[in-house]
């Protein structure tokens, strides 16, 4: 039923004793540097998604920053200080995601540092604010795209 395809990755996977699972991307301008590794490590974060789906299992998890994020930000001065206009998170190791981010979820990012939960990490940034609807779907398209990474219980992250 497939009636076109643009440039972009489309990923399946068959796994033993589970439903399989797909999913597809619009590919980033250039896949230099080790595309091959991303993909594993899409597998692994997909994987890693499945076993900890439900949201009481992700807010335990310790998540760092992988190595390859960066945050590219825009700014111009107003009012004696400096504005950011616009940030994009960006990553270069593995498949080049990016994608436009706001201030607070920048600083939570940042927060991830392996050393705490997800859950504390989340109470750091909020300090008593509510969180935003769909917060979570957030965090889990960040490791699905592989800006976070689980850590294992007394790991550390691995590298691309």
């Amino acid at each position: 039923g497939i009636e076109g395809f643009g440039y972009g990755l489309v990923v399946l996977r068959r796994v033993e004793h589970r439903a399989p699972w797909w999913r597809f991307d619009q590919a980033p301008q250039s896949l230099a540097g080790r595309p091959a590794e991303g993909l594993r490590a899409g597998f692994e974060a997909a994987d890693w998604l499945l076993a900890n789906g439900d949201d009481e299992s992700l807010l335990a998890a310790r998540l760092a920053v992988h190595e390859g994020a960066r945050l590219e930000t825009v700014q111009r001065a107003r009012g004696g200080d400096w504005v950011t206009e616009r940030a994009m998170l960006r990553h270069v190791a593995g498949i080049p995601f990016s994608g436009a981010i706001d201030d607070k979820t920048a600083e939570f990012v940042a927060a991830c540092d392996g050393t705490r939960s997800l859950y504390e990490a989340i109470e750091l940034v909020a300090a008593g604010r509510a969180v935003p609807p769909g917060f979570l779907g957030v965090v889990r398209g960040l490791i699905g795209n592989g800006f976070l990474v689980p850590l294992p219980p007394g790991g550390q992250v691995n590298s691309w």
